[in-house]
């Protein structure tokens, strides 16, 4: 089942929460891989998160963090999209989009 398109409004608030949550990540240890909109530049496998980060030193996946907007959670994504991702390598973050991003001290 194909997921659905995000509203553009709905969609620039996704790509401001990834560009949020790429600039809290120290690049002295992280290096941040992004897939914002329909873009697809970086791949784990066959997959493509919303954000890749992997560590400077040797490229191992580190984290896989997916954004979510509040049409997106839904049961759909969670079984076509979420279960996928929880298996990749590295932790899984799923982030919701409020009005305000709090980011784990373990990302600074």
């Amino acid at each position: 089942m194909s997921i659905r398109p995000r509203p553009i409004p709905n969609q620039r608030i996704h790509d401001n929460v990834i560009d949020r949550v790429v600039s809290a990540l120290n690049p002295a240890n992280y290096r941040a891989l992004t897939n914002k909109g329909v873009q697809k530049n970086w791949r784990v496998g066959t997959e493509y998160p919303d954000v890749i980060v992997t560590s400077p030193s040797n490229g191992t996946v580190v984290f896989i963090i997916e954004v979510e907007t509040q049409e997106s959670v839904n049961e759909n994504e969670a079984k076509n999209q979420w279960l996928t991702y929880s298996k990749l390598p590295g932790i899984f973050y799923l982030t919701r989009a409020l009005n305000y991003l709090i980011v784990s001290p373990e990302f600074i």
